[in-house]
This record gives structure tokens, C-alpha cells and sequence, in this order.
């Protein structure tokens, strides 16, 4: 296996300005929705279009970034997938797909291992595969490699340990039978120094500020009842019951200044417009903490808005 690269790659935002800029020909999306996800969506569809070739590796039919797709690779969901999970507190856990594949449907990792055998066949034909990979414990085998040595050490682990001990906390070296609750207690940090890097960040305002003409600003936020952008939530139909439309929230003082409009009298919505572009939405009251508007990532098929005027 050849190193990591060592220099980091562009984020999913820098991603889509190189792709609209040609600077990148083709993407490979796997496992989200970029078309209603990103900020600014106007500028990711419009970079989808001049992509020269669009992957979309994707459980679900019909989202937003579908048409945009050149192939199409159909992929299992969470609930037909084996292989491992790691929560929030590291602890790694075995788990067992509930359903078989649908169809022809394939897992993650078998669709990049199918790729990969096909890539070689042609880039190093004869040569032994780098893709020897039969089952996810082979994958994740490989993966436990990587780890030896390192403040993450898994090398104690095996699915056969995750089977009979249940789920186990990393770092889990081979020194060690059991993993470790709670990291670098002893003060001694994977630095050169071995000390701990604080770095302090100087205050950095949002690009864009309100002002007389725009004198609200919009975050996003997320529906009680909807996960992300709403590719599986969006299909049962009950989910909808506790907010059935999207909605502009404002704090109480917000609402009664606008109350004062004579336009917002006479309706219960409002015209949302900012610098980059504009939405009506049912408007809502919600005791905020801070005066502000906020509008539901879940419903962001509207561009993405920033200071803005109700």
C-alpha cells in the first residue's frame, strides 16, 4: 500500500467552485445531496452541468441531485449493510444489515471494489489485486492496519473480539485488553513536542452583514420529524404532521415589528430576500433566545439566504 497523501484535499464547498471552474472535470458523489445540501445552490447545480462526467452513488430515487447524474450506481441503505459503526464516544460496534441487498443493489464497498478491480485490470494488468476484498471484515482488516503505532490503534481488535466482548472503545492496542474511556491522560499528545497544540483562531466575521437594506440575518436549522435533505424522511407521509410546510421562524420582537408593515397584516407570509436570491414562506413565532430568522435546512429547495429583508 503507497502512502496518504500528505497534503489536504479541497472540502465539498471548494470541491464545486473548482468543478464550475473547470479545474475539476468529474465527480463521484457517494452517500449525500449535494444539489440541496450546499449553500449557494444555484452555483453547485450550475457546476453539475458543466462536470463532464457525474457519479451518483445513491440508495434513494428521485433526489435533487439525480438528474444531474451521468451513471447512476445503486447502493444498499443503512439497514441492509454489514460491518462496523462508531459513535461519539469512539466505541466501535459489529452490526448486521436487518434486510438482504434490494435487487441489484450493492454495498458500498463492494461498488469501489468492483471498481477498482476494473481500473487495475487496465492500469496494471497481470499484477496482484489491490482490491483482494471478499467480505467487510477484509476491508475493515486493512483499515486496523493503518492504525498501528498511532494515537488511534485498533491493532488489539478483530470482528471475532467485537462478537463475543461486544462493543469496545479505540485506542486498542495489542498490548492492551481493553480499550481506552478516556484519551491522553497520562499529557502526552501525537505531536513532535508530545504537548498539546492550542491554537488560538482571530475573530472572523460572517461574509455577509446585515445592514439598512438587510437588516435580518437567516440561519438554517433542522424539522423535528426530518433528517438532512429529506431523500428518506420526506417518502412517510406522517412525518409531516408536526410542520407540513416550510416555514420562516422569527423571534417574537421580530414578528411584531414586522407586524407593524402593512403587507404582513394582511398575510400570513412573507417574502424573504437576500443577496442571494428570494423565497415566500409561511412565517411562524418561536421564542428565540436572540432576535434573528431562521428557516429549515430540510426545506432548502429555495437559494441559499443570508442577510436578508422580510
Amino acid at each position: 500500500m503507497g502512502d496518504v497523501p500528505g497534503k489536504r484535499g479541497l472540502t465539498a464547498v471548494e470541491m464545486f467552485d473548482a468543478l464550475a471552474e473547470g479545474k475539476i472535470k468529474a465527480v463521484w458523489i457517494a452517500c449525500t445531496n449535494h444539489a440541496q445540501s450546499l449553500p449557494y445552490h444555484a452555483r453547485v447545480r450550475a457546476a453539475l452541468e458543466k462536470a463532464e462526467l457525474v457519479v451518483l452513488q445513491e440508495a434513494m430515487h428521485g433526489t435533487v441531485t439525480a438528474p444531474y447524474a451521468d451513471v447512476v450506481l445503486l447502493a444498499t441503505t443503512w439497514g441492509e449493510k454489514e460491518g462496523t459503526v462508531t459513535n461519539s464516544e469512539r466505541r466501535i460496534s459489529r452490526v448486521r444489515g436487518a434486510l438482504p441487498a434490494y435487487g441489484e443493489s450493492r454495498h458500498d464497498w463492494r461498488i469501489f471494489r468492483d471498481f477498482g478491480r476494473l481500473l487495475e485490470a487496465r492500469l496494471r494488468p497481470g499484477r496482484p489485486s489491490l482490491f483482494a476484498f471478499e467480505t467487510p471484515e477484509d476491508v475493515w482488516n486493512e483499515h486496523r492496519a493503518t492504525t498501528v503505532g498511532r494515537d488511534l490503534d485498533i491493532g488489539g481488535l478483530s470482528y471475532a473480539l467485537l462478537e463475543s466482548a461486544g462493543p469496545q472503545q479505540w485506542p486498542f492496542p495489542k498490548s492492551e485488553s481493553t480499550g481506552k474511556a478516556r484519551l491522553y491522560e497520562n499529557g502526552v499528545f501525537p505531536t513532535a513536542s508530545a504537548h498539546a497544540k492550542l491554537y488560538l483562531a482571530a475573530y472572523k466575521p460572517v461574509a455577509e452583514q446585515v445592514d439598512a437594506r438587510y437588516p435580518f440575518a437567516m440561519t438554517t436549522g433542522r424539522l423535528r420529524d426530518q433528517w438532512h435533505a429529506m431523500s428518506r424522511t420526506s417518502l412517510v407521509a406522517k412525518l409531516f404532521a408536526h410542520e407540513p410546510e416550510p416555514a420562516i421562524e422569527l423571534s417574537p420582537a421580530d414578528m411584531a415589528r414586522l407586524a407593524r408593515r402593512p403587507v404582513a397584516q394582511a398575510q400570513n407570509a412573507v417574502r424573504h430576500a437576500g443577496r442571494g436570491g428570494q423565497v415566500e414562506r409561511r412565517r411562524a413565532a418561536r421564542q428565540c433566545v436572540f432576535p434573528r430568522c431562521t428557516g429549515a435546512r430540510n426545506f432548502s429547495a429555495a437559494p441559499a439566504l443570508s442577510a436578508s429583508t422580510p
